[in-house]
């Protein structure tokens, strides 16, 4: 019986494939505008770079995060020529955080970027141009954020339990200490989330925490093997202390430790109370939600 060849390669045609840029490589750059996520774009040496931190006409030094095939994925790391939108970010952890990719840009200008983004996938993708265009729903740029997903990793290597928000364009998770976003029913649970969770004995079989804030504020924890009675009252203890119903997702769907606890959040205006089960989608932001109803309503 002839042997058969496994695992051929076949040489490309077409000429040689272009070397790969190395992360870590910085380049100079002019960035030509913005993509729909708020990040620069750049077409330079037949690639197209997407610039995290940077604003359409701004000359910049770009880092390489990735690369892959003709797309780069770089942050900005100094800004030699900066548009005159710029500001400076009020949050300290701009640039490392994935979680809010525009602060450098002011607020009325960030509404004006989602509603360009808007218009272009309209052209694009369903062809329509709207003949008039409703003024945009807004409400305040910080404290606004009812839900949030914290990632939480065991590293084995450095034997230390990562606790924050996914860092930009990578899986790294970044320690937040303080969130600006968060509303302020969250933001103390947010700062001492770390140290409880370190206080538990499996590290390791934890997965991510969901935090929520609406009739009532919720705690979730995803883990991947039972808790000991040791760590279920480290939990309790902690939800106690913060007036928060605790929550857990084992196998099957989440479910409250204490059975019955009613989960949901109010629509004032029409006097309404919706459910809610962490891991449902909500609009994050109340306000603009509520505004958001109101306005079909009106229409």
């Amino acid at each position: 019986m002839a042997k058969h060849e496994r695992g051929l390669r076949f040489q490309p045609t077409g000429g040689s494939r272009a070397p790969q840029i190395p992360v870590g490589k910085k380049q100079r750059l002019t960035i030509e505008r913005l993509a729909n996520d708020g990040r620069g774009i750049v077409f330079f040496e037949g690639r197209t770079w997407f610039v995290n931190g940077a604003l359409a006409g701004e000359e910049v030094e770009a880092r390489v995060l990735g690369a892959h095939g003709k797309v780069v994925e770089a942050r900005t790391e100094r800004v030699f020529q900066a548009s005159e939108l710029r500001r400076p970010a009020p949050c300290a952890h701009v640039g490392r955080c994935g979680g809010c990719s525009v602060q450098h840009l002011p607020h009325e200008e960030q509404l004006a970027l989602k509603q360009r983004m808007l218009a272009e996938q309209l052209s694009r993708v369903a062809g329509v141009e709207p003949q008039e265009w409703a003024a945009p729903l807004s409400g305040p740029e910080f404290g606004y954020r009812r839900r949030a997903r914290v990632a939480v990793r065991w590293d084995a290597k450095a034997k230390k339990l990562e606790v924050g928000f996914r860092a930009v364009a990578s899986q790294d998770i970044v320690a937040i200490d303080d969130c600006p976003v968060l509303v302020q029913a969250l933001q103390p649970i947010m700062q001492r989330l770390p140290t409880m969770l370190r206080r538990l004995s499996k590290p390791q079989a934890l997965g991510h925490v969901e935090l929520f804030s609406g009739s009532s504020i919720a705690v979730l924890l995803r883990h991947m093997a039972p808790l000991s009675e040791a760590d279920l009252q480290i939990l309790k203890e902690f939800c106690t202390f913060h007036d928060a119903q605790l929550w857990l997702h084992g196998e099957g769907q989440p479910e409250p430790v204490e059975p019955g606890q009613a989960l949901g959040f109010r629509l004032e205006a029409w006097d309404l109370e919706l459910a809610y089960r962490p891991g449902d989608f909500v609009q994050v932001n109340a306000g603009v939600n509520q505004a958001m109803v109101a306005h079909a309503l009106q229409w």
